[in-house]
């Protein structure tokens, strides 16, 4: 591997120079290897799996932008069966500020006509 060498700081000088290219060989192969690993765990937090029904569904996660337009619209279809189908409560009914004019004024012409589901 070493040619024979006369003069020993020709030897120190060629041993120092291999042991150099060495670690820098090892060096880029951990930095290439951490870079591949980095990518990999980005990759796999992009996937989530949901559990319905007893089967496995992959989604793909994205930003809050995105849902809002479905969180609204959830959130506006189970108010309107909360409000539709429970029957009226004293201790709610102070809750009812938190609406708009048109909730309160429904939920008044509603309890005035004894409207309400059991």
């Amino acid at each position: 591997m070493f040619p024979k060498t006369k003069n020993i700081e020709t030897t120190f000088q060629l041993i120092r120079r291999f042991c150099i290219v060495l670690v820098i060989g090892c060096l880029s192969c951990s930095a290439l290897i951490a870079w591949q690993a980095f990518r990999m765990v980005e990759r796999a937090q992009e996937r989530i799996y949901v559990l319905s029904s007893g089967k496995a569904l992959e989604a793909f996660a994205g930003d809050r932008k995105e849902n809002i337009p479905a969180e609204a619209r959830d959130h506006i279809r189970s108010f309107h069966q909360y409000f539709f189908t429970l029957a009226p409560d004293e201790a709610v009914i102070p809750s009812i500020d938190l609406t708009d004019t048109y909730a309160f004024s429904l939920l008044c012409a509603m309890s005035n006509l004894n409207f309400h589901h059991l």
